[in-house]
């Protein structure tokens, strides 16, 4: 009787782990449109797909994927390797977290989850593709070059600044035009920066110019509190 239970047991065992491979929804399609531009069609589709399957992993990196504001973006993309770490796009969930934490500056942490991504996805293909830093980043924090033309309506700094406050990181270049503008319009000086990560454009906007970095930092929680961002002091080039 025992014996018959125990068998019993592997069984329903399997068929639960059937069932969870079996909710990974393909979405090979989807992402393939996306690469093509067609976001917005995605877009529409996504509701409902996440409403009939809400527990898929390969939805909620799709969700992941088509979230613009950068922040929010790596929220869901750590929620989503929080709940399954071993989903289909678990490697390419990390190596997006990576190219936020490189695009934000936040060194410490892009080195990290490379170096998990390496330990735990060592064939990973997002660290053989040649536009990828397969290596750590660098100890120091990356340079935000001199906005060349700022907005109009700031005031220019008198003579060049050493350091800036990042306030944004956006996958959306409408997003952070929005936010640029916003600031823009309280005679600061802003500016919007592409950079490039693992073959993801972040759009990285720069608020402010100061002569040393003490400076810069109290300034922070102004920004931070009157605009509702995250900001960083990051060097000027």
């Amino acid at each position: 009787m025992q014996f018959k239970n125990l068998v019993r047991f592997f069984l329903f065992v399997l068929f639960l782990s059937a069932n969870l491979v079996a909710q990974e929804k393909d979405i090979s399609s989807y992402i393939k449109a996306v690469d093509e531009g067609k976001i917005s069609e995605v877009k529409k589709q996504l509701p409902a797909l996440l409403k009939k399957n809400p527990k898929d992993a390969s939805l909620m990196y799709l969700d992941a994927m088509l979230t613009s504001d950068g922040e929010r973006a790596a929220d869901k993309y750590t929620s989503l390797l929080q709940r399954y770490p071993q989903c289909k796009y678990a490697d390419a969930a990390m190596y997006k977290l990576y190219g936020y934490y490189n695009a934000r500056g936040m060194d410490k942490k892009a080195n990290q989850v490379l170096a998990e991504i390496k330990q735990k996805f060592p064939k990973s293909k997002y660290l053989k593709q040649p536009e990828n830093v397969a290596t750590e980043t660098k100890k120091s924090e990356p340079a935000i070059s001199q906005p060349a033309e700022p907005v109009k309506s700031n005031v220019a700094p008198s003579g060049k600044y050493k350091f800036t406050i990042q306030i944004g990181a956006f996958l959306n270049e409408t997003n952070a035009k929005a936010l640029r503008d916003k600031v823009a319009k309280d005679n600061i000086v802003v500016n919007v920066k592409e950079k490039n990560i693992g073959g993801s454009v972040f759009f990285i906007v720069c608020a402010g110019g100061y002569s040393d970095e003490k400076t810069a930092g109290k300034a922070i929680p102004t920004f931070n509190t009157t605009y509702s961002v995250k900001g960083r002091v990051v060097p000027v080039q």
